[in-house]
């Protein structure tokens, strides 16, 4: 759940657009994963999304830097959405430094 909450969070901002979709996916597997401290991004991650840790970097520190902003942020609805028992409160995982 916490990957599609960093997915979500994602759609709203247009700073995101220049990233493939696939890598915005990929990103929030490798970002959770980090903030989960659930293992690390290896090659059997490499090999089913087809990218080094390297590539997906930049869109990494992006979406921790929109986590990390989303408390101040006038949009509020996915933040309130993932924070219900519903969504197992991923919302309050705090945001990490990359």
């Amino acid at each position: 759940r916490l990957c599609m909450y960093l997915v979500e969070l994602t759609m709203q901002e247009y700073r995101m657009l220049k990233y493939l979709p696939s890598v915005i996916a990929a990103s929030a597997v490798c970002l959770a994963q980090k903030m989960l401290r659930s293992g690390s991004w290896n090659s059997v991650m490499q090999h089913h999304t087809c990218y080094p840790e390297a590539t997906l970097l930049p869109c990494v520190k992006d979406m921790n830097a929109i986590l990390k902003s989303a408390p101040k942020n006038s949009l509020t609805a996915v933040r309130k959405k993932y924070s219900q028992d519903k969504y197992a409160g991923v919302a309050h995982i705090p945001a990490i430094d990359v």
